[in-house]
């Protein structure tokens, strides 16, 4: 029997990303799993690692990708789901504390809700924005660890909180796209958080699990220790970087130099004497010994998963993960690069794409993992409309000046 669709409600995401714009439109079925009703996905230009720096060349490919979605998609689209990204993006840990006032010490929601209050009353420059609030788990006196410590007792509540907030300047520009074409954004969504909902199964979130997503010109991680996210953030790396030292090793241009990255390329080094020739361009034919083209890549490459592997440490989350690595967006497809991964964090490692998601073409396609995340956020939270993110707030007031008061996020993966 085929599920039915919850409702008949929708979502649209979209990513604007380094390399391409995709929208999606999804609904969600009555047993979990969502279909995709339309997909589009259009390269750009006009973004550097997942910033804009030529306004009208990007909102050209914004649009040119949202006619392709119309084409195929007679619904009327006006609001949508928005992925966030850069290396502007930041996290702030802070932990609050409440007295439980009861007189026989049992928490309930009203402390639960106080000390989160607590915990997510930060300061940031006026030149930030928050993006999400995030809550891992509760101490109950500074002992005792709970995910959910409603019922339980004890005199003093902590809780530990993730904020994750990006630069205004890149958001206003984000907004303004959006805008340009008539549409709105119903809310925002880290890309790495996005991705990480697409592809952790339940299983691997309680063992422990790292996401990388490796994007065109960002590498976004995220990591769940103790079924909570222990970590998360951006480096300012992805393929294009790869291209790009191809490219100046080699004396090419950067479409010859992600082509033959594509057809000959590998993260792992390999001595041979073989070379590769590139078809026939601009009246000249080249040839790239295979050896030296593998090391460049696999210095890159290598140098990429390393400082992943340092934050990690550093936050002391890595250890714990049981599930190993999961490797997904459009650089994954990168031949070995789940090999090397295994090398440098001494973890299994996978290449992973969405899953419970359903529609013709959609298969075995990490590259889609950022947008298919937003969905899945897009559908959670649209049926709980008084939840948003801070940075939904910011986007209402350039829209329509009408500033409300910042809720929280909680885990949804």
């Amino acid at each position: 029997m085929r599920a039915r669709n919850h409702n008949g409600e929708t979502v649209v995401g979209l990513e604007i990303a380094t390399t391409k714009v995709v929208f999606m439109v999804a609904e969600q079925r009555d047993d979990g799993e969502i279909t995709v009703r339309a997909l589009a996905t259009h390269p750009t230009t006009g973004l550097r690692k997942g910033q804009v720096v030529d306004y009208e060349s990007a909102r050209t490919c914004l649009g040119e990708a949202l006619h392709d979605l119309r084409q195929n998609y007679s619904v009327p689209i006006k609001r949508l789901f928005l992925s966030v990204s850069g290396p502007h993006i930041q996290t702030l840990r802070n932990r609050g504390h409440v007295a439980v006032l009861n007189e026989d010490l049992e928490i309930t929601e009203e402390e639960v809700q106080h000390v989160k209050q607590v915990a997510a009353a930060i300061s940031l420059p006026e030149d930030r924005v928050l993006l999400h609030t995030i809550f891992g788990r509760y101490r109950i006196d500074d002992a005792q660890s709970a995910l959910r410590p409603e019922g339980m007792t004890g005199a003093r509540l902590s809780a530990d909180m993730l904020a994750v907030h990006g630069s205004q300047t890149h958001f206003r520009n984000l907004a303004k796209l959006v805008r340009d074409l008539e549409l709105e954004c119903s809310d925002t969504v880290f890309s790495g958080y996005a991705s990480a909902a697409a592809v952790v199964r339940p299983e691997q979130k309680r063992s422990g699990v790292v996401v990388i997503d490796l994007g065109g010109g960002t590498t976004d991680y995220m990591a769940y220790t103790d079924e909570t996210i222990g970590a998360m953030g951006v480096l300012g790396v992805g393929g294009e970087h790869v291209t790009n030292d191809i490219a100046q090793a080699f004396g090419l241009t950067t479409r010859e130099a992600e082509q033959i990255k594509r057809d000959h390329g590998s993260s792992l080094l390999e001595r041979t004497t073989k070379v590769t020739e590139l078809a026939r361009q601009y009246n000249r034919k080249r040839t790239v010994p295979l050896a030296s083209l593998r090391t460049v890549i696999h210095a890159r490459m290598e140098e990429t998963f390393g400082l992943i592997r340092e934050r990690l440490e550093a936050e002391g989350v890595l250890a714990p993960v049981g599930a190993g690595i999961l490797l997904t967006g459009g650089g994954a497809l990168l031949r070995d690069a789940d090999v090397l991964a295994e090398k440098v964090f001494n973890k299994p490692c996978t290449v992973v794409s969405p899953w419970r998601l359903h529609g013709a073409g959609l298969a075995d396609r990490p590259e889609l993992a950022t947008v298919a995340g937003v969905v899945r956020y897009g559908l959670r939270n649209k049926s709980d409309s008084g939840r948003h993110s801070g940075l939904l707030d910011w986007f209402r007031v350039f829209w329509d000046g009408d500033r409300e008061g910042v809720e929280q996020d909680d885990l949804f993966v």
